[in-house]
């Protein structure tokens, strides 16, 4: 087992058994255990929504809640959670139906030594984790497709690209759809939806994503009035940080199982985060403007993902068009030069994105008919068929030119 700290959430309102258990725990496990005390269950609720928890120790009789009943109210809010309950002398019979309905032990207050208790909480602590990877195995069958977004460069649209495909995917499929904002910035899918959002990947990463419960993820993965989720990026310089290989496979791997669809909104191709969600991608949508310098962007791009050492999804391209003045390279000339697949070139119409900016609505939803939405309603049937295709019979990708 880890050798660091097991956090352990003690829910008790007596100060004296409290004290009395940390004690004998200290005294038996040294600093094994950090113990973290709440009085009531509201207390409890609210530690477990900001802190890292590896186990609850909870005793069923608290100011707010009261019997079996607390017991209950406590695995809903924390089902990947191993719970000792903690019962008088005489509760044996109490002990035992909580365990029956998934308490991994029973503790009797008063009757209990300290390596018992260390005992017990390491094997629920280990028994839980046993249970999570099993349950990550078994869950591997019924992952989501992932796809992702990458602009060449900055200010290329690939978040109002994103957004489209999103909320068109939800409309059109009838199925679920998860749209994550995975950047070490500020994003901008917020201001685009003219959101606040209360919860973001800050708050998602507060947590251990092998065991997080089902209902904290669904505080942070809001809902939006087009029918898919959303996880924002942070919206404060407090919450940025950098996000590791594992923790970015963890979110992917862990997000993506909610939804039939998830769509994330990558930084540039050379930065590591895009790096580390290569390999779980089925599907890779790389976003371009056609002036010269949009352009070498993209080819550094297609390089970056070439030297990769993670899988190589299947990669789309698609092309920006913001001006009817601009002397670009013709789409067909990118595709061939970046040997990856043309989806679609979406057409300037400057009042329609203004007009949809200001309604707070994906460009492809506000005027449906106009040709932007025209566009992007088939490069969103180009990536929902591309990401569906098995794997042998996706056409092999030319190879980047020098």
């Amino acid at each position: 087992m880890d050798d660091s700290p097991l956090n352990v959430l003690l829910v008790e309102d007596n100060p004296g058994d409290a004290t009395l258990l940390r004690e004998t725990l200290t005294e038996d496990a040294g600093d094994a255990f950090r113990l973290v005390r709440a009085q009531d269950l509201a207390g409890a609720l609210e530690v477990m929504s900001d802190q890292v928890i590896d186990a609850v120790v909870l005793d069923l009789n608290l100011p707010d809640s009261n019997g079996f009943e607390t017991f209950e109210k406590m695995r809903e809010a924390a089902l990947q959670l191993p719970i000792l309950v903690l019962t008088g002398i005489e509760d044996d019979q109490l002990g035992l139906r909580a365990i029956q309905r998934g308490a991994q032990d029973y503790l009797s207050k008063g009757d209990v030594t300290g390596s018992e208790i260390a005992r017990s909480l390491r094997y629920a602590v280990e028994r839980n984790r046993s249970r999570v990877r099993e349950v990550g195995r078994v869950k591997e069958l019924s992952r989501g497709k992932l796809a992702a977004f990458v602009g060449a460069k900055g200010g290329a649209g690939t978040s109002t690209v994103a957004l489209s495909v999103a909320a068109l995917l939800a409309r059109n499929t009838q199925r679920s759809v998860t749209a994550i904002e995975l950047r070490p910035d500020f994003g901008s899918l917020a201001s685009l939806m003219r959101e606040m959002p209360a919860h973001t990947l800050e708050t998602l990463l507060r947590f251990d994503l092998a065991t997080i419960t089902d209902s904290v993820m669904d505080k942070c993965l809001l809902k939006s009035r087009f029918g898919f989720e959303v996880l924002y990026a942070p919206r404060t310089p407090a919450g940025l940080r950098t996000l590791d290989t594992d923790t970015v496979r963890q979110l992917l791997d862990r997000v993506s199982r909610r939804a039939a669809y998830t769509l994330v909104d990558l930084p540039g191709a050379a930065h590591p985060v895009t790096a580390a969600a290569l390999e779980q991608l089925d599907y890779l949508v790389l976003v371009t403007e056609r002036d010269p310098v949009s352009f070498a962007a993209a080819t550094q791009a297609m390089r970056c993902f070439a030297e990769s050492t993670s899988a190589k999804p299947r990669i789309g391209l698609v092309v920006v068009n913001r001006s009817l003045m601009m002397d670009g390279l013709a789409p067909k000339q990118i595709e061939r030069a970046l040997g990856c697949e043309l989806l679609g070139v979406v057409p300037p119409a400057p009042e329609v994105s203004v007009s949809a900016q200001r309604a707070s609505t994906p460009l492809a939803l506000h005027r449906p008919l106009s040709a932007p939405a025209t566009m992007l309603t088939s490069i969103t049937e180009k990536i929902a068929r591309a990401v569906s295709e098995p794997a042998g019979d996706r056409p092999d990708r030319e190879e980047v030119p020098a």
